[in-house]
C-alpha cells in the first residue's frame, strides 16, 4: 500500500512539472502616464472596462519617492514609513 502511494506521489509531481511551463502567467500590463516629485503614475491597460455609459473603470498604481513617502508619513502616520506604491 506504502509502495502504490509513493508511485501515485511521484507520477502526480510528474505530471505538475509536465504542466508547469504552460500556466499563463496574470500579470498587469502597467502604462506610465504622469509623475510628480512624490510619485510616478501607472495605469493597467488590460484592466480598463466600461461597465455603463460614460464610465470608466481602470485600475491605477502610484510608485512613491521618499520625498512621497515622508509627505505620506507627515499626513497619515508612522505605519506609512514602508510605503512603495
Amino acid at each position: 500500500m506504502k509502495s502504490l502511494s509513493i508511485r501515485l506521489g511521484v507520477t502526480l509531481v510528474i505530471i505538475g512539472l509536465a504542466l508547469f511551463p504552460y500556466a499563463e502567467v496574470w500579470a498587469e500590463d502597467w502604462m506610465f502616464y504622469g509623475k510628480t516629485d512624490k510619485y510616478s503614475c501607472f495605469y493597467d491597460a488590460k484592466s480598463i472596462s466600461h461597465p455603463s455609459e460614460n464610465i470608466v473603470e481602470v485600475l491605477e498604481k502610484q510608485d512613491y519617492t521618499n520625498k512621497g513617502i515622508n509627505f505620506m508619513v507627515e499626513g497619515l502616520g508612522e505605519k506609512y514609513k514602508n510605503l512603495s506604491h
